[in-house]
């Protein structure tokens, strides 16, 4: 990005992809294509992207796998209870790793998860929590398929 370019790589996988919130008031980017989340938006994305561009990123040697679902899919809890969670259906093998993160929030920001027990797995135990999950599957650090679910 240099000083008068304000796009994105958009074949480099970076947080900046869905990793900002809606502001009221603000539809469009600086070439005026609609923010994720206002109407008229025809991107794929999940929240609107950070800074001046909303972009689709292109990630490479990705269309053969699958990150998976987070199982169960709901479930309640009360303050200070346990969460086990699981990956169903997710693609393994060599150059794919994984990280539940967490959020206090729905669509992040997301951080990765400190205590209980399996954080880079595909079953997570929470420690004591009230919060929202996220297993994020990363295959050879340039692909990523997120999914998340609420537990409160």
């Amino acid at each position: 990005m240099g000083l008068k370019n304000m796009h994105i790589n958009v074949v480099i996988p970076t947080g900046i992809d869905n990793g900002a919130t809606n502001i009221v008031g603000i539809t469009n980017d600086i070439d005026l294509d609609v923010r994720q989340g206002n109407v008229g938006y025809l991107g794929t994305g999940f929240a609107p992207d950070m800074g001046a561009d909303e972009f689709e990123a292109v990630l490479p040697n990705c269309a053969a796998a699958n990150g998976g679902t987070i199982t169960p899919s709901t479930q309640t809890k009360c303050d200070l209870q346990t969460v086990t969670m699981t990956c169903v259906g997710a693609t393994t093998g060599a150059g794919i790793t994984r990280q539940w993160k967490i959020a206090n929030v729905p669509g992040g920001p997301y951080v990765n998860v400190t205590g209980g027990t399996g954080a880079t797995t595909l079953s997570y135990t929470s420690d004591p929590f009230d919060s929202w999950y996220l297993l994020l599957c990363i295959r050879n650090n340039v692909c990523f398929w997120p999914d998340y679910r609420s537990f409160k």
